[in-house]
């Protein structure tokens, strides 16, 4: 009797072990799914306010939360009282340079033609503008005279005002260049973006860099910092094996696959030498450390037609706008951000395919002039095309 108790105690307090190591794993299940739905809602709440400006909020939602609609209430704007300056200046007191006369040869609402019938003509109105990008740069050729001098016992040359010494850049240009970097704080790359699309000067960033060292007259980078030197060099032979890549790459059609194969593997060899720098200082050692991480990827590009040299399209694509709200802090209203939004996508869909921004932005506004509806990119495309071929 005393044994099959004990058998009876022995296996109910086996079952409650059970009982207790299924609850137990039931417990760190349930903590477990508890902790996660915690970290997502701690995720979530990260969310909402990483990707908000650093400087500030925009005027039109400081408070992060829009006023709710009252029922039965009208939506009733409430007009803005005009400041002390705000707006243009009247154009009053101005002599026009040119007065053209718009003749109304046919009615713009039925198409009824109007030729024969007398018009009255209004005083017109006053409307300033700037010249349109110039169609190709002014160049002269500089000419210096050179006589003897009796007092100094020399020949001595004239100089030219056009242009500093030995420099084929005009002083307008570098001066321009020189107000867009400082005052109003455009990179290189930007600036020479402007000067080829309005000025239709070609210029790169390095010799605008030159420029803009000697308008200073200071000594350049290398020569002030000769500590850095190796690095200046890694950087150029680096860049100068990535652009003979890119070289290979748009030969690769006109190339055998052997040929090709055989130049991949010489600008291989060629990185693999230049990683295996004799002596680098710790900065370069930093730089190196870099660069061989991402050795495998750096020449992928030359193996497919097409691909830049880089993956960042999607960063530089919004970088202009995230560089703008950084500067003026973003807009002040929503129709602004709104407006400011349209106007780069247009800006960027025509970088992207190679159209000129400014020449397809002016032909929009005429035809939305002409006809009440701007002219689409397509259609501009389509007229750039029989154009061409017209030519």
């Amino acid at each position: 009797m005393i044994l099959e108790q004990r058998e009876d105690t022995r296996i109910r307090l086996g079952e409650k072990d059970q009982q207790i190591t299924e609850l137990s794993e039931q417990l760190a299940k349930l903590q477990g799914e508890t902790d996660k739905e915690k970290a997502g809602q701690k995720i979530k709440e990260i969310n909402k306010h990483v990707n908000q400006p650093t400087s500030k909020k925009p005027e039109w939602d400081k408070d992060g939360n829009p006023k709710p609609a009252i029922k039965n209430q009208k939506n009733k704007k409430k007009k803005r009282k005009k400041r002390t300056g705000c707006g243009n200046p009247e154009k009053s007191g101005l002599t026009p340079d040119e007065t053209h006369f718009n003749p109304l040869a046919s009615c713009p609402c039925c198409g009824n033609s109007l030729g024969g019938r007398k018009g009255n003509t209004n005083n017109g109105r006053i409307v300033e503008d700037i010249p349109p990008p110039a169609e190709k740069t002014t160049v002269f050729k500089e000419v210096t005279e050179s006589k003897w001098c009796d007092q100094c016992k020399k020949m001595v040359t004239s100089t030219s005002e056009k242009a500093l010494p030995g420099s084929d850049i005009g002083l307008n240009a570098m001066i321009e260049m020189a107000y867009l970097w400082v005052m109003c704080a455009l990179s290189f790359p930007k600036i020479r973006d402007l000067f080829i699309n309005f000025k239709t000067l070609r210029l790169s960033t390095a010799g605008i860099s030159r420029i803009m060292i000697r308008l200073s007259g200071i000594r350049a980078f290398i020569d002030a910092f000769p500590q850095y030197r190796s690095i200046m060099k890694f950087y150029l032979k680096l860049r100068q094996i990535i652009r003979d890549g890119e070289k290979l790459q748009a030969a690769r059609d006109g190339l055998s696959e052997l040929v090709f194969r055989r130049r991949l593997k010489a600008l291989e060899q060629r990185l693999d030498a230049l990683l295996e720098w004799n002596n680098p200082n710790d900065t370069l050692k930093d730089v190196i450390k870099k660069v061989r991480r991402q050795k495998e990827h750096i020449l992928t590009f030359i193996k497919h037609d097409g691909a830049p040299h880089h993956n960042n399209y999607g960063e530089y694509i919004i970088k202009k706008g995230v560089v703008k709200r950084k500067m003026s802090g973003g807009s002040m209203s929503i129709e602004g951000a709104r407006a400011y939004a349209c106007i780069q996508s247009i800006a960027m869909t025509c970088q992207l395919r190679g159209i000129s921004f400014h020449r397809f932005l002016k032909a929009s506004l005429v035809c939305y002039i002409r006809t009440g509806r701007p002219m689409l990119l397509a259609e501009y495309e389509a007229s750039l095309k029989s154009v061409a071929i017209a030519a």
